[in-house]
């Protein structure tokens, strides 16, 4: 199994990274980071769950379940729980890769289409 920190540290630097973020206060990239990381994770186990065999899925859902009852939503927690699955995903690095990068596409096309929004509101105003 890969080292847990080492690969949450590599997966907020690319998201502070596709997101432009790295010029704000470290706390602030924090604040950030944890907030969509939440989502992207969610989007993640979805994922994960499409490639689990029938069988396990409803070990896994009941493990997440504790997991969250015990921990709250955290991403690395989660990014942990997601990682005894690995079995089941070939490349699982580059599988998490791919789909953070993804969801951050879907996030900035959702952020530019909710801009796009804001100004033609202010100038129908």
């Amino acid at each position: 199994m890969t080292n847990n920190k080492q690969t949450w540290d590599e997966f907020r630097t690319m998201i502070a990274t596709e997101l432009g973020i790295q010029s704000l206060p470290a706390e602030k990239q924090v604040e950030i980071i944890e907030e969509i990381g939440e989502a992207l994770m969610d989007r993640v186990i979805l994922a994960v769950w499409k490639k689990v065999p029938p069988q396990e899925l409803a070990k896994m859902a009941e493990k997440a379940k504790r997991e969250d009852d015990e921990t709250g939503s955290d991403p690395r927690r989660a990014l942990e729980f997601l990682q005894q699955y690995e079995q089941y995903i070939p490349n699982f690095a580059q599988f998490l890769d791919s789909e953070i990068r993804a969801g951050l596409q879907a996030y900035r096309a959702f952020m530019l289409g909710a801009g796009a929004t804001q100004t033609s509101s202010k100038k129908a105003a």
